[in-house]
């Protein structure tokens, strides 16, 4: 045997201050909402010059988040950053001929904000490197890094706290149509 009833729906607005504030509360953050920025990430990591790009980050309250990354510059990249921070001639104006700068991540898997992650200067002629700047050159590359780093946090940090900020839920929910019950169950 089958029943008829009438079920009474709302808008998100149209439920009480209480309800809409319980539901809010409760909004649940899309698993893939960062998809399109990571592909951003790696798209700037292609056209900037970083190969074997591996980008990792966590958000956004905790200690330890961040973002880091790890790969090898290009060499005209690398070249570039050593232009702009630390010599305009370039390399050959002090004789060193350039080295590949590698990051590598460290041992400490729980963190992945920039400080863990660290150039490292290889050489492409050992014998002919002078070995005399290379902390200041790996602090250069490694200050530069952590820019980057901070820069693609912050992407990802504005975007995320976008989607939470409570207007935009409301906005998100009374986007559903008339679906809620009078006590925020969704039809």
């Amino acid at each position: 045997m089958s029943y008829t009833q009438t079920v009474t729906t709302y808008m998100f607005s149209e439920l009480s201050k209480e309800v809409r504030e319980r539901l809010i509360q409760k909004f649940d953050v899309n698993y893939d909402w960062d998809e399109f920025l990571i592909d951003q990430i790696n798209e700037d990591a292609r056209e900037l010059g970083i190969e074997d790009f591996d980008f990792q980050y966590s958000g956004f309250c905790s200690q330890g988040d961040g973002c880091s990354f790890t790969g090898t510059l290009t060499k005209e990249l690398a070249e570039s950053i050593y232009k702009d921070k630390i010599n305009r001639d370039g390399w050959d104006a002090e004789g060193n001929g350039g080295y590949d700068i590698t990051f590598k991540r460290k041992s400490y898997p729980h963190y992945v904000h920039e400080k863990m992650v660290y150039a490292q200067l290889l050489p492409f002629d050992e014998d002919e490197y002078d070995y005399e700047y290379s902390d200041i050159i790996e602090r250069v590359y490694n200050e530069w890094k952590d820019d980057l780093c901070r820069d693609w946090y912050n992407l990802l940090y504005d975007a995320y706290f976008e989607i939470i900020d409570d207007d935009n839920i409301e906005k998100e929910y009374e986007s559903w149509g008339p679906v809620f019950l009078e006590d925020g169950r969704v039809l």
